[in-house]
């Protein structure tokens, strides 16, 4: 069967329930009725507006769609990651510096 065929075929059988099983009712809501205020530094923005171009997504779009995924995903807290750093190397040279002694 051809492409055309096919698309043929399932367009004159769209409503079949053999073929498609039974109708589900489905609720979908495009309404967006919340406004969440957030704050990004010029480097941030800048980044985010870029990464948003780039998917052809309004940032609007783009910075929901990387909330809604972002439950599954491990965010990194930079400024805690920089501080644990910071630790660690004071650590590292204390440790260095008790070798040396």
């Amino acid at each position: 069967m051809s492409d055309a065929e096919a698309a043929d075929f399932y367009y004159e059988h769209r409503d079949d329930p053999d073929i498609w099983g039974e109708q589900v009712d489905a609720k979908i809501s495009w309404k967006l009725d919340s406004v969440v205020s957030v704050r990004f530094n010029s480097t941030e923005i800048e980044r985010i507006q870029q990464a948003a171009d780039e998917a052809g997504l309004s940032l609007s779009s783009f910075i929901r769609r990387a909330a809604l995924t972002a439950p599954g995903a491990e965010v990194l807290d930079i400024d805690r990651a920089r501080k644990d750093m910071a630790q660690a190397r004071r650590f590292v040279l204390d440790a260095l510096k008790a070798l040396h002694a």
